[in-house]
């Protein structure tokens, strides 16, 4: 399942090598497929990926570029779309309800 992680990062002024660096940090890391600037100052690291190391990307950037805030963690949703991810968890739900509904009408025919 895909993740977004949401990084704040803090620098001086417009350091264009600063933005360089932590987006290539970032997708250098296993899992990830994308990494964006995104907020006010463009000061947010929006990583989407699987199985991203969330506590290890935000140290290594810690230790690259100064200050690193670990904002968020949670599942990514297709185009940032609430409804999609409800109707996502939703379905999910379903699916669980009617395979516990299979399993227990495969036991009841076992007995």
């Amino acid at each position: 399942m895909k993740q977004k992680v949401v990084i704040r990062l803090s620098w001086q002024g417009n350091d264009q090598e600063s933005r360089s660096k932590a987006v290539e940090t970032a997708v250098s890391r296993p899992g990830v497929e994308s990494a964006t600037l995104q907020g006010d100052g463009r000061n947010q690291l929006e990583v989407v990926g699987e199985q991203i190391g969330a506590v290890t990307l935000t140290k290594l950037l810690r230790e690259k570029l100064g200050q690193a805030e670990l904002v968020s963690v949670g599942p990514a949703t297709a185009a940032g779309n609430k409804d999609s991810a409800i109707a996502i968890a939703a379905a999910a739900a379903t699916a669980a309800g009617a395979a516990a509904t299979a399993t227990a009408t495969a036991t009841a025919a076992d007995n």
